[in-house]
């Protein structure tokens, strides 16, 4: 080609006219893997009569490679207390936002145990919400006298 050029990434100055340009893009996608994980406790070891209550506490854990939003935690059973985490980061683990109280019923006096399983939630920034499951046992009186006649060493 007759002339010369001076060149710069992305653009050029012929000898005359204006001068040429060109734009190119490309996305690469981020694999986003979001995750949730959720450890329910009973701090109340037993229980012995009609009325008393279980409380709980949870540990949710950002388990994925993306920031949820959103974050809850539910259960059916029990009462849960605390507001929504507006945002958790990758890695991040939250153990004082929610708590929960169950009061025993006869029922539960009755079958010497109370299960219920917790359920936490958070929304990534695309796609589906993620869930995890956790439950607690908590025996009665009777399963803490079947404990000491076992030699204590089984949880409750």
């Amino acid at each position: 080609m007759p002339g010369r050029w001076t060149t710069r990434p992305g653009d050029g100055h012929p000898p005359s006219g204006p001068d040429v340009t060109d734009d190119d893009d490309e996305t690469v996608t981020a694999e986003q893997a979001p995750g949730i994980e959720i450890v329910k406790t009973a701090v109340t070891a037993s229980y012995d009569e009609v009325g008393d209550i279980i409380s709980y506490t949870f540990t949710v854990r950002n388990t994925g490679n993306v920031t949820l939003y959103n974050v809850v935690v539910t259960d059916p059973q029990a009462t849960v207390m605390g507001s929504p985490l507006a945002s958790l980061a990758v890695g991040a683990e939250d153990a004082t936002t929610f708590t929960a109280t169950y009061t025993i019923t006869q029922d539960d006096v009755d079958a010497g145990a109370v299960t219920n399983i917790a359920t936490a939630t958070g929304t990534p920034p695309v796609g589906d919400d993620v869930t995890d499951d956790d439950d607690a046992v908590d025996g009665g009186a009777g399963a803490r006298d079947r404990d000491r006649q076992d030699g204590g060493d089984r949880e409750l």
